[in-house]
């Protein structure tokens, strides 16, 4: 129960992102006190999550990395994203990669300390 209750907790907050939610259900998934559940989570999160979720979870600097989000959800986002901007898939591509024009992005010390949006202010 009190991995649920931190999950909820960390999903009702003012500064909670997408993919801060979706972290949280990757934790559910797999939280060792919640194995007798695992089925009914991950129905769960199958029906709740969405490839704009994954794809949040891909880009975002704090998650980026989660080695949770496994290669069939990371194609699942990138599909999504070439369905609805096909010229974006490059960049997105390169992002991961962590090439031009995005390696100055992640040497960025600001943005572990700070929100993304809290960056972009300064």
């Amino acid at each position: 129960i009190k991995s649920i209750s931190k999950a909820l907790n960390n999903r009702q907050s003012d500064e909670t992102t997408i993919a801060d939610a979706c972290h949280e259900w990757l934790n559910l998934a797999n939280c060792p006190e919640l194995k007798p559940h695992k089925d009914v989570i991950l129905k769960r999160m199958d029906s709740t999550l969405e490839p704009f979720h994954f794809l949040a979870v891909m880009t975002d600097p704090n998650h980026r990395n989660d080695e949770r989000l496994n290669e069939n959800k990371k194609e699942m986002a990138r599909k999504w994203l070439v369905s609805l901007m096909p010229s974006s898939f490059s960049l997105l591509l390169a992002y991961e990669a962590e090439e031009k024009p995005f390696p100055k992005f992640f040497k960025n010390k600001r943005f572990e300390s700070q929100s993304l949006v809290e960056g972009f202010k300064q």
